[in-house]
């Protein structure tokens, strides 16, 4: 799929899942990637998975990777995740990589429940050296909707009281003087 994307003229992948790096051909498909010059590739993760190892390999098949973190400390995000450990790994897997030189951002999961952490993931951001934070909404589906999340979908925007909320907490985060 990826030389027919090539020859069709496709320059830029999204890796993504789920977790892509459960697949079982997964650094195969990452060397297939590094070989080919023409794709600028994003790799999606939670980063729990990828070992020191792979780092080389990652480094060069990927232009960029964006790693879910969905709290600003491990109790928020292991909570939401689900996971315990799971920040930790994220967080020291982004610290590796951003010494490597890569371009690590981050991807936070917007519910009800993690409203309250968005200054405090633009502050871990900063500490991480991660000059993106991208704000994605939760869908009810899957564990989220089995685990009864109060998630955003895409209500109407007048009088909903959540979504003026996020309208209000997205529009004093962007007059902070930040990098991120």
């Amino acid at each position: 799929v990826l030389e027919q994307a090539r020859r069709l003229g496709v320059h830029l992948l999204n890796i993504s899942g789920g977790e892509p790096l459960l697949h079982r051909d997964f650094l195969e498909i990452t060397e297939y990637i590094a070989s080919v010059p023409t794709f600028s590739a994003n790799l999606n993760t939670n980063g729990t998975l990828i070992r020191e190892e792979h780092d080389e390999m990652i480094a060069r098949a990927f232009s960029s990777i964006q790693v879910s973190i969905d709290g600003a400390t491990a109790e928020q995000h292991d909570a939401f995740r689900g996971c315990k450990g799971s920040f930790d790994a994220s967080v020291r897997t982004i610290e590796r990589l951003i010494a490597r030189g890569m371009e690590i951002n981050v991807g936070f999961s917007l519910a009800e429940i993690t409203l309250a952490s968005l200054d405090g993931m633009v502050d871990l951001c900063e500490r991480l050296g991660v000059t993106t934070l991208g704000i994605g909404f939760v869908a009810q589906v899957g564990r989220a909707q089995r685990n009864g999340l109060v998630c955003i979908g895409a209500p109407d925007l007048n009088g909903d009281r959540l979504m003026d909320q996020v309208y209000r907490k997205i529009r004093e985060l962007s007059l902070r003087n930040t990098r991120v």
